[in-house]
């Protein structure tokens, strides 16, 4: 993976817009097979990179309701 320059154009056709990754996500959902480590990593390196959202174990896997 590269790392893009943001304060230059990009040399296809599109524009550069700036956004708020707050705006953009509502919750992070982890796998519901993924061991507790792996859930507090991804808790910990979201708030060290500013997100403020939800950190949940996704309930995909619990027995459905019906």
């Amino acid at each position: 993976m590269t790392k893009r320059d943001i304060d230059k154009e990009p040399d296809w056709d599109g524009k550069w817009v700036p956004v708020e990754l707050n705006d953009l996500i509502t919750a992070v959902y982890v796998s519901p097979t993924s061991p507790p480590w792996f859930y507090e990593l991804v808790r910990e390196v979201s708030g060290k990179y500013g997100l403020a959202k939800d950190i949940r174990q996704s309930s995909l896997a619990d027995k459905p309701i019906w």
